[in-house]
């Protein structure tokens, strides 16, 4: 019977910082980060890397060279991929799709049954609607 499960239960492991090769000094994230991609809502375990190397020390810094917006600065524990804003950007723009319309789509492409719990941020909304309001984000 396939029952489904994630990288990150798989033991998968992402590495920030050092252009994904592992850091010395590298520190495991508690929690996974939850992603929300074009392909749907994904959950990742994290190694932030603290070895002090320029601009690395900051983990919206790391998220963001990833192609990863953080939806919090502080302590992300949601981050939303440049590939699902530009998604939204345009379907925005062409056919009228809302943030809660396009969130909820996405969920449905994770988990087409609806039994499963969808990863609600309450920030997360407002980052969708800030990326239709701004142009800059076709220039990405």
């Amino acid at each position: 019977m396939f029952e489904k499960f994630s990288l990150s239960e798989a033991g998968l492991v992402a590495q920030l910082g050092h252009d994904g090769r592992s850091c010395p000094h590298s520190h495991a994230c508690h929690g996974n980060l939850a992603i929300i991609d074009a392909s749907g809502f994904h959950s990742v375990s994290l190694a932030y890397c603290e070895c002090g190397h320029p601009g690395s020390s900051d983990i919206a810094v790391q998220l963001l060279r990833l192609s990863w917006m953080p939806v919090t600065v502080d302590r992300p524990r949601t981050a939303v991929t440049l590939a699902a804003l530009r998604l939204f950007h345009k379907l925005n723009l062409q056919g009228k799709l809302n943030a809660y319309d396009f969130y909820h789509a996405l969920g449905s492409l994770t988990d087409s049954t609806g039994l499963s719990i969808q990863m609600v941020r309450g920030q997360l909304l407002a980052v969708f609607n800030c990326s239709c309001s701004g142009s800059s984000l076709g220039q990405v």
